[in-house]
């Protein structure tokens, strides 16, 4: 028993070590410090965040057929359920350059369509990109940040003598009054001294906090330092001075804004910014959306929730909504859509102004996207939508990518050779099986040869 407890305790300790190490939760002002000290990390968007996530891992150049090709190694890694995806290479590379496309302009406008037969591992490459994000975040290179609103608790003379509290107030003679700017942040408060936490549902770049002019100032201040460069030869992404706060937010700011008077300090106090971590499984930042008709986001009002019922009277006026769906919970990260032409071509127009606009429209108001949108179809669903007349207007926001079947003998084997190991402990296995199966499943899939030629 003795020896569980001492594990238990290591565990705590170095837990909280790694805690700490990660800087999980920091007040505004710590961040902001520490986006002086690395801005071009801390502002990248979701497609320079997914291209140097495929650079940290690496790649090697091979030869195929006598073509000089790149591995990338993020590949290797493997998905959730399966191995490394074996193969692929061609169609793996120009997935790399379309993104390496959204990074250089500073923007993903298109779809990145992955077609081919099934079985051609279209959906494990989208996958073995979502894994390499969640290992990636987990690293001091690939750290990621939003924010959170947080109101405390404060006990007034008469709720101290009845062992009440309440929600602060922004009426009292000392918040109005007093300089309370370099007072600690309610960042690192206890849970027991919360009233309300009110969390960024898009997971938005805390950045979008400075107003502008000052955020494209400070950015190209910091930027010029971190490249040793003139902070007039800085070029920042179009997101860093064009997007902004989610509509909830925005009316959280200024509202605060106006309670303090302008002191934007006082409004930087209630900022708790919150590294978090890429999740397939519990969709943060990545998510898919299957082929039936469901709604990919929506919101509702919020009237009983708790959280809003402990804010400041100030922000009682406010209707606030709450997002959801896959676009909200994919956002700052990728959204598959698997097999995108099962579903009806009405159920998709809508995508022709999200991806193009990088925005979404709901009944309360429009909010900025930052994301890289995947799908998956096969050749058959394909074939027929080109036929289709709304082809030509979805065709320019595409960008098709074949993912052809495998037709490397030797690398077929190396997909089943593990199959094939586990199952000899059990049952004997006739010589040279393995590379007559994949001999045939190879011949299966290539074209008929013409006869008039």
């Amino acid at each position: 028993m003795s020896n569980f407890f001492e594990k238990f305790h290591q565990l705590n300790h170095e837990y909280q070590e790694l805690f700490r190490q990660r800087r999980v939760i920091m007040s505004y002002e710590n961040f902001l410090e520490l986006l002086r000290q690395k801005p071009t990390s801390l502002i990248r968007n979701a497609s320079v965040y997914i291209k140097n996530c495929i650079e940290h891992f690496g790649a090697q150049p091979i030869q195929e057929n006598g073509e000089s090709l790149v591995r990338h190694k993020i590949y290797d890694i493997g998905t959730f359920k399966y191995g490394s995806i074996i193969g692929g290479e061609r169609y793996q590379n120009k997935i790399f350059k379309v993104i390496e496309t959204f990074s250089r302009q500073g923007y993903s406008n298109k779809l990145i369509v992955l077609h081919g037969p099934n079985g051609s591992a279209k959906t494990s490459t989208v996958e073995a990109i979502a894994r390499a994000m969640q290992l990636y975040s987990e690293t001091e290179q690939g750290a990621v940040y939003r924010f959170n609103w947080i109101f405390p608790l404060e006990q007034s003379p008469d709720m101290r003598r009845k062992g009440e509290t309440g929600p602060i107030g922004f009426s009292t003679k000392r918040l109005m009054e007093e300089d309370l700017t370099n007072e600690p942040s309610f960042a690192m408060l206890e849970e027991a001294q919360i009233a309300s936490r009110i969390p960024s549902e898009y997971k938005e770049n805390p950045i979008y906090l400075i107003p502008m002019p000052y955020r494209e100032k400070w950015l190209k201040e910091w930027m010029a330092v971190e490249k040793g460069i003139a902070p007039e030869e800085v070029v920042l992404p179009p997101h860093a001075y064009l997007s902004g706060l989610s509509k909830r937010n925005q009316l959280i700011f200024e509202t605060l804004l106006n309670a303090y008077d302008g002191n934007i300090g006082k409004v930087f106090r209630h900022v708790q910014v919150e590294r978090f971590f890429y999740s397939y499984q519990y969709r943060v930042g990545i998510a898919s959306v299957e082929p039936q008709m469901v709604v990919d986001a929506g919101e509702k009002q919020l009237t009983l929730d708790q959280n809003i019922a402990n804010m400041p009277s100030v922000l009682h006026n406010i209707n606030f909504h709450e997002a959801s769906g896959q676009l909200v919970d994919a956002n700052r990260g990728i959204l598959e859509f698997s097999d995108m032409l099962k579903r009806p071509v009405e159920a998709l127009k809508y995508l022709l102004s999200t991806i193009e606009k990088s925005t979404i429209n709901l009944p309360s108001g429009t909010s900025h996207l930052d994301l890289v949108f995947f799908a998956t179809t096969n050749e058959k669903h394909l074939d027929a939508f080109k036929a289709s007349p709304d082809f030509t207007a979805f065709s320019g926001r595409f960008s098709l990518i074949t993912v052809p079947y495998l037709l490397n003998v030797k690398k077929e084997e190396q997909i089943y050779k593990k199959d094939i190991e586990a199952l000899s402990q059990t049952t004997a296995i006739a010589p040279h099986s393995l590379e007559l199966l994949c001999l045939w499943a190879v011949m299966t899939r290539l074209k008929q040869p013409d006869v008039e030629r």
